[in-house]
């Protein structure tokens, strides 16, 4: 293991650009009060940090076009060639048997077979709610499948079960997206083959990202009600089950994916998913809840406990201290500073549990 290296210029625009978001977060709650306006500001910055992000490639790409002429070497084989939106897996082909959400607990053990069992209802509702970008005759099939079920459960992930009771005088819009839904699945199959797509095959992968954020939608307000149900069962904060339970289980799929690609001697991916990651999240999920709340209901009250203050403050100190680590070592950070980023979590954690506990006074 040796330091980790990264390129400058993207380093400095994904560590500034956070920088800027939670110095940001903290303005907009310090005075009590979320407006609309505030709340639409979310959206702009995550415009301006896609136009920071794509602009200067898009213009380097532009200048060398036209400076000479380049060609475009075929690929050797279709392997060869790069197939957006399919990951390895789903590249290769996949007969009946992978696609068989029963395939394989034959041979598994007792603890994988039990598992496997649980799982297989979220497999199954999965296939029928998000199409595949493979493409063959279980997955055609599936497809056509998925606008019906999709729009059903993006009833129930964004209105709950309220959204399918409604008075009998009125046609619900359940069964009119379901109707809709059913068209669309019939279209699929009439204008695709095993082996060819629809040529707008590009809406489909479009939907599957819209089921996507209603699966999110509908496990993150699950995870939401199951810690209130903790907080009120043993007397526990909000803020504090924010800042642990509720932070763990966003963040380790995080951790997975840059630890292997950092073992995988790939620091510069990891490092900018470190960045990149909380900002989609802070800007997007931030935006579209507190947008859509403020157009509701109004202006949004809201409160920056001591539990939010040190957090604040922990993440603007460890931002900050990261880049200037980074910077001083001509961004090639030793590994000795992952210690260093320990213990100040370690001491967010302890100062925590502190304010919890009444140890550390509150400051009006």
């Amino acid at each position: 293991p040796g330091p980790t290296v990264v390129e400058s210029w993207p380093f400095l625009r994904d560590s500034s650009m956070y920088l800027l978001v939670v110095l940001f977060m903290v303005c907009v709650t310090w005075d009590g009060q979320i407006s609309l306006p505030e709340s639409l500001c979310f959206f702009g910055l995550y415009g301006i940090y896609l136009a920071v992000v794509l602009l200067p490639a898009r213009l380097r790409r532009n200048d060398g076009a036209q400076q000479e002429d380049v060609e475009l070497e075929e690929p050797s084989s279709p392997s060869d060639s790069f197939q957006p939106l399919a990951s390895e897996s789903e590249a290769e082909e996949v007969g009946p048997q992978a696609l068989e959400p029963l395939a394989g607990l034959q041979s598994k053990g007792g603890l994988s077979l039990a598992l496997s069992t649980m799982e297989l209802p979220f497999t199954v509702a999965r296939h029928l709610c998000i199409p595949s970008a493979a493409w063959n005759q279980p997955r055609r099939v599936l497809a056509a499948m998925c606008p019906t079920f999709g729009s059903l459960f993006m009833f129930l992930s964004f209105g709950g079960w309220e959204a399918f009771d409604v008075p009998p005088a009125k046609v619900p819009g359940w069964a009119i997206c379901g109707f809709l839904g059913m068209v669309l699945g019939v279209a699929v199959l009439r204008f695709s083959t095993p082996a060819r797509q629809p040529r707008w095959h590009l809406a489909l992968l479009l939907w599957a990202m819209c089921s996507a954020v209603s699966w999110f939608n509908f496990l993150a307000n699950e995870c939401v009600a199951v810690l209130e149900a903790f907080g009120l069962n043993l007397g526990i904060s909000s803020s504090v089950l924010g800042i642990t339970v509720l932070a763990w289980g966003n963040s380790v799929g995080d951790l997975v994916a840059d630890t292997a690609l950092a073992r995988q001697n790939r620091s510069k991916m990891a490092v900018a998913g470190i960045f990149g990651s909380p900002l989609l999240s802070d800007l997007l999920g931030l935006g579209i809840a507190l947008t859509s709340h403020c157009w509701q209901q109004g202006q949004m009250r809201s409160q920056l406990s001591k539990q939010n203050r040190i957090a604040a403050v922990s993440l603007l100190l460890a931002i900050v201290g990261t880049m200037a680590m980074f910077i001083s070592c001509g961004f090639s950070c030793p590994r000795r500073f992952a210690f260093v980023l320990l213990c100040h979590y370690a001491l967010f954690m302890a100062l925590s549990v502190a304010c919890e506990l009444g140890f550390v006074p509150d400051v009006p």
